[in-house]
């Protein structure tokens, strides 16, 4: 677990500050799909992170306790920075509105920025892999990237 976290995914985020920081940019948010999201989750509460805020698309940090036995909540407590999440159709209700990860960030000094726009009607994976052909899913695509850009606008 911690060779995962921190051996692996920590120094590949130090890259893409270091890359970004030679380029200028002072405020570095991230968008995750999937286990994206725990990635970000992970990176918002690392001693030496730099995220400012996290997008995430259909949140799959149900990955820290099935695939690590973690709990969802204690990684959720760990997180330092806002949060926008599209919680989808299937997803767990602890990442829905109303559910403990809500809860959590809401009670952090940030808890004004942690924003949760579910996507009910949506299969998981929607935002990367829905077919934007059809009508309605294409408008529920065009709303997640509007909402992510404004979201990162506000707070980068």
């Amino acid at each position: 677990y911690q060779r995962r976290v921190h051996g692996v995914i920590a120094p590949r985020f130090d890259k893409v500050y270091a890359a970004l920081e030679s380029r200028g940019v002072e405020k570095i948010g991230a968008m995750g799909f999937c286990w994206g999201a725990w990635a970000i989750f992970h990176e918002s509460g690392r001693d030496g992170g730099k995220l400012c805020c996290g997008v995430n698309c259909h949140p799959s940090i149900k990955i820290e306790e099935f695939a690590f036995k973690k709990s969802v909540d204690a990684l959720a407590e760990r997180v330092r920075h806002p949060q926008l999440l599209f919680p989808c159709k299937g997803d767990p209700e602890y990442v829905q509105p109303g559910g403990s990860v809500q809860q959590i960030l809401q009670r952090k000094p940030f808890g004004p920025d942690v924003v949760m726009h579910p996507f009910p009607e949506r299969d998981h994976g929607f935002i990367s892999q829905g077919d934007v052909t059809d009508e309605a899913l294409g408008r529920d695509v065009a709303t997640a990237v509007e909402m992510a850009i404004n979201y990162f606008q506000k707070l980068l």
